[in-house]
């Protein structure tokens, strides 16, 4: 095994997260959301009716999550009844909804789904939940709104709660430069409430969003893919402000875009070398995507998922990544020995009876 590959591996080992934290603290985050579920079902008429399920996303779920296991990812799939979806934009469609009922209208306007009404309704509905909560069964849990999202923080553990309305994909997706991944059928999505970046005042305008089995699917049988997108996320957050703007779901679609285009499990092999191999390879496209400054989407190739980053920020992460790429061409373990963590201590918090769930290994 040479100096490189060593290296990385080390940086993969003391980013990680034990099984056993992962285990405690998804426990706890599940049974968060299902008393703020049970408590939103009773509070809320609409969101009663039209709640199907808690789904996982994110870094955890993908198993590239990195550093302390304390946030997660989780969309509340809300089933609308008939409606129809239109693409307007790469990435983006608005919603007729069938249902004219008076509760549709907190989230409707003159027959579309209507995105800061839904999120303000959104934030009602959790707000009031997360008091009544922390009144009665007296546990210290909060909530606050951040983009599409609602933040519950809870002791120490942070759930980003995400609505997402289940549609069908526009049958004119095409139109506008969809282009399904490899051995993608099924053509169920999630609306969710992030606007445009060049349109934000359009409320009918919600992000295409698919099922995480899409990509996990993508994922599956390529052994060096998890720790090469763990260990690009570590150096991003070590790398300063510029680099905080590309998000793990960027860093993640970079090599899900490359993964499409070598679709074979030998390609991302775990041996003789080939974590370093690759991670070489992918550093010098992620510079070369900078270069560019674009970043396509996965599934619409005419979206920049870049264009919210300044050129400015752009030309310094690309100045940054040049300068990491000869030094590791130079001394591998000089370069990236800073990347490489003493590892923490993960300390439950005592909820006593504050959670009555018992719901097992879900989602290990």
């Amino acid at each position: 095994m040479g100096e490189l590959d060593q290296v990385l591996r080390e940086i993969d080992r003391t980013n990680g997260i034990e099984r056993d934290d992962k285990k405690a603290s998804l426990w706890i985050s599940l049974n968060i959301i299902e008393i703020l579920c049970d408590q939103m079902r009773k509070d809320d008429e609409l969101f009663n009716s039209i709640y199907k399920q808690h789904r996982p996303a994110g870094s955890y779920i993908d198993d590239v999550k990195v550093d302390k296991p304390d946030e997660y990812d989780f969309n509340l799939i809300l089933d609308i009844g008939e409606c129809e979806t239109v693409a307007q934009e790469p990435g983006f469609a608005f919603c007729e909804v069938d249902d004219d009922s008076d509760s549709m209208e907190q989230i409707c306007h003159n027959g579309k789904l209507h995105r800061q009404k839904m999120k303000t309704w959104f934030e009602q509905c959790v707000t009031k939940a997360c008091n009544k909560i922390r009144r009665k069964k007296k546990v210290k849990i909060s909530a606050k709104a951040v983009g599409p999202a609602m933040t519950i923080t809870c002791y120490h553990i942070s759930i980003d709660l995400v609505p997402a309305v289940e549609v069908q994909l526009p049958d004119n997706a095409e139109d506008l430069g969809f282009e399904p991944i490899p051995y993608q059928e099924d053509r169920t999505c999630t609306l969710i409430c992030k606007p445009p970046s060049n349109n934000s005042n359009d409320n009918s305008l919600f992000r295409i969003s698919f099922h995480r089995t899409v990509e996990e699917d993508l994922m599956e049988g390529k052994k060096c893919l998890k720790p090469l997108i763990r260990i690009f996320k570590v150096i991003r957050n070590d790398e300063g402000e510029d680099f905080k703007q590309m998000s793990s779901y960027f860093i993640k679609t970079f090599f899900l875009n490359h993964a499409i285009h070598h679709n074979d499990e030998d390609y991302w092999r775990d041996e003789d070398d080939n974590l370093a191999f690759l991670f070489m390879r992918m550093l010098r496209n992620f510079i070369l995507r900078l270069k560019k400054m674009d970043l396509p989407s996965l599934y619409f190739q005419n979206f920049d998922m870049l264009g919210h980053i300044s050129d400015e920020d752009l030309q310094n992460m690309l100045t940054r990544m040049n300068e990491l790429y000869m030094e590791i061409e130079q001394d591998p373990s000089s370069a990236l020995e800073k990347y490489i963590k003493q590892g923490y201590t993960w300390v439950s918090p005592p909820y006593g009876n504050s959670f009555p769930y018992q719901l097992g290994d879900h989602y290990m």
